[in-house]
């Protein structure tokens, strides 16, 4: 089955694409046999996505950066990246689960939690390397939780896999931080400048085009921010937003429900000419073209 053109992936719609028996509007937990067949699509995931790698290995563009996992890596999404995988192997195998702040508030969980989590948040690493036994321990809770959601006529089932999901997000947590605090604590003045800019960049790509507001907000001048992300990514601040609206217009041009007009104004471009121009600058051709299938 194709996946469906839709600008946000949901859970209903990941559910049909592995025919999922044992999933909800708001959870879904695969077990090992499935793999990721989304490849060279540009999407939103509408929830957060935990994964654990069990053999093979992936590559994927998550946010305009491009990751590697293999056996033992942890995969971590935000709800609505732009995710792209681009390659996976014949052998790549992987657990995941996928779940919105919805299953928390229905099982009597506060889902401000997860702004406790460094992992939960848009600028973290998606991609954790870790030791086997550390992978293991996890892929041990996917497991259980898997098993434990298709036991479809206990009464507290969903309640039980709620908490069950608690202690793996902690698990998850505690494995990020174990392998990310040394590497924070090194992080220099002007690569947290870096961070701090992508992580207003994803928030706000889609109404703000210009250096000059994200200088402004992070208390620095716009030839100060775009050198200095320059020197820490090889592009200026100013490429990175081009290169996510871009990103972002592709994915929103996959949904045939929107012209191009509404992709230009879900972006906050003045017209569609406009748009229309950018997107032939930053693509090749044409967002009618694009949509269209001609390659680029």
């Amino acid at each position: 089955m194709s996946l469906p053109k839709l600008t946000d992936i949901t859970i209903a719609h990941l559910k049909e694409v592995y025919q999922f028996e044992w999933s909800t509007h708001d959870f879904l937990v695969s077990d090992e046999q499935h793999y990721l067949r989304m490849h060279d699509v540009p999407m939103h995931v509408d929830g957060y996505l935990i994964g654990i790698c069990t053999q093979g290995n992936i590559k994927m563009e998550i946010n305009l950066t491009v990751y590697e996992g293999g056996a033992h890596s942890m995969i971590i999404t935000t709800p609505h990246p732009v995710l792209k995988v681009l390659e996976t192997s014949a052998d790549f195998r992987c657990r995941f689960i996928v779940f919105s702040p919805r299953f928390l508030t229905a099982n009597y969980i506060n889902p401000h939690v997860l702004d406790r989590f460094q992992f939960a948040r848009v600028a973290a690493v998606p991609v954790v390397h870790l030791q086997p036994a550390e992978a293991m321990q996890l892929q041990t809770l996917f497991i259980y939780i898997w098993q434990r959601f298709q036991e479809t006529t206990h009464p507290f089932r969903k309640e039980i896999t709620g908490n069950l999901l608690m202690a793996l997000l902690h698990d998850f947590e505690g494995a990020y931080q174990l392998h990310f605090q040394q590497v924070q604590k090194k992080q220099s003045r002007k690569e947290e400048l870096n961070t701090k800019f992508h992580e207003l960049l994803f928030r706000h790509f889609r109404q703000e085009h210009g250096v000059r507001f994200y200088a402004g907000k992070l208390y620095v001048t716009p030839k100060y921010l775009s050198e200095t992300v320059k020197g820490t990514t090889g592009r200026t601040a100013s490429e990175w937003i081009d290169a996510a609206l871009a990103v972002e217009a592709q994915a929103l041009l996959q949904n045939p429900d929107l012209s191009v007009q509404q992709v230009a104004n879900e972006l906050s471009f003045p017209d569609q000419s406009s748009f229309g121009k950018f997107f032939k600058k930053q693509v090749g051709i044409s967002p009618s073209d694009y949509r269209r299938g001609v390659p680029v």
